[in-house]
C-alpha cells in the first residue's frame, strides 16, 4: 500500500510538471491522459466538455490503450440531461465522483456499452464553481472492480486537468483583452512602482511622443523630465 502511494505521487507530480509547460493545452490534457491510462493500466480515458444548459457532453480528448476499435461507433456527443445516472451524481447531488463495476447493471449506460465500456469511473471538472465536462476512465470487455485509491486518483487527476482548463480560458481572455487595448487609439499604459512602463498601447506612443524603444528604456522619467 505504502509503494502504490509513492507511485500515484510520482505520477501526480510528473502531471504537474506537464501542466506547467508552455505547449498547447490539448496537446499537455492528451499527454496527461496516456500518463494516467499506463499508471492505471486501463483501456480508455475520456474529457468530456459542457456548455450550460446543453442537453449533451460534447467528447474533447480520448485516449485509447491499444487504439480506438475501428468497429466502435462514431459518436462524438454524451446525453446529459435530467434522469442520466451522471447528470444527477453530479449536478444534482453534488456528488464528487461516480464508479460502476458493471455498468450493463445500471440503466442509461447504452451508449458507453455499445462502445464495449463494461466498468468506469466519472470525476467532473469544475471551472469557478462551474461545472465544464467530465474526466472517465474506462475499461473494456471485461468488468472491473475499482479500488478507492483508484476513484482518488482520478479525482485528483480530474483537478489537474480543471485547472489546465481554467488557465487556457483565462489566457484566451487575457489575449483578447490585449488585442483590444493594442488596438484602441487611447492612451493605455501600466507603470510599475520603479516608474518603468510594463505594458503600453500605440496609442500611448502616439499621444507621448517618444517611441516604444525610448519609453521601454527610460520610464516615467521620461515624460517628466
Amino acid at each position: 500500500a505504502l509503494e502504490l502511494r509513492l507511485e500515484q505521487q510520482e505520477l501526480m507530480s510528473a502531471m504537474s510538471q506537464l501542466f506547467m509547460s508552455t505547449e498547447s493545452t490539448a496537446s499537455l490534457i492528451r499527454q496527461a491522459l496516456e500518463m494516467a491510462g499506463k499508471f492505471l493500466r486501463v483501456d480508455k480515458l475520456m474529457v468530456t466538455t459542457h456548455e450550460p444548459g446543453s442537453p449533451e457532453l460534447k467528447i474533447a480528448h480520448e485516449w485509447y490503450l491499444d487504439g480506438r476499435p475501428k468497429d466502435m461507433p462514431e459518436s462524438r456527443t454524451i446525453p446529459f440531461t435530467p434522469g442520466t445516472s451522471e447528470y444527477d451524481s453530479m449536478l444534482t447531488r453534488h456528488e464528487p465522483y461516480v464508479a460502476y463495476e458493471d455498468i450493463s447493471l445500471v440503466s442509461g449506460h447504452e451508449l458507453a456499452l455499445s462502445h464495449g465500456v463494461k466498468s468506469y469511473i466519472a470525476a467532473p471538472l469544475f471551472l469557478e464553481d462551474t461545472f465544464h465536462g467530465m474526466l472517465s476512465v474506462s475499461q473494456l470487455n471485461e468488468t472491473r472492480a475499482w479500488s478507492e485509491s483508484e476513484i482518488q486518483l482520478v479525482k485528483l487527476i480530474a483537478n489537474l486537468i480543471s485547472s489546465a482548463m481554467a488557465r487556457n480560458i483565462m489566457e484566451k481572455h487575457l489575449h483578447r483583452m490585449s488585442s483590444i487595448a493594442d488596438a484602441s487609439p487611447q492612451y493605455i499604459s501600466y507603470i510599475n512602482k520603479s516608474g518603468q512602463f510594463e505594458y503600453f498601447n500605440q496609442g500611448a506612443v502616439d499621444t507621448l511622443g517618444f517611441s516604444a524603444g525610448e519609453l521601454n528604456g527610460q520610464g516615467l522619467s521620461l515624460i517628466l523630465g
